[in-house]
């Protein structure tokens, strides 16, 4: 599995993962420096540096109703990338899996 081989490559190469933290907005000096976060343990938000940043966020598939997108599919990591200046492209290559049916006249989930 493709997380297990990132998981082991990172504590090989020494990297402190953060685990229950969720970035909030990247940090932009004409390029992204890093990035803040919120840790949903302590309620405390961390502000990370780096040279470079990887933003693997997920999908936006709840932007649309009904969505069979799992509830964490926000686009929370576009509107970031949005923000620092980045511009997306490609945005009509979503992905629909038709796997539930539609119920007219029932309450959403």
């Amino acid at each position: 599995m493709v997380q297990n081989a990132l998981l082991q490559e990172a504590f090989r190469q020494g990297l402190f993962i953060h685990e229950n933290t969720a970035a909030t907005r990247l940090l932009d000096e004409n390029r992204v420096v890093g990035a803040c976060a919120l840790n949903f343990f302590d309620g405390q938000l961390r502000v990370f540096s780096s040279k470079c940043i990887i933003l693997a966020t997920g999908s936006y598939g709840q932007i649309y109703k009904p969505s069979t997108a799992v509830r964490e599919d926000t686009g929370d990591g576009h509107v970031m990338a949005l923000r620092a200046g980045d511009r997306l492209v490609d945005m009509e290559h979503a992905i629909f899996l038709p796997t539930e049916e539609l119920n007219v006249g029932q309450p959403e989930r």
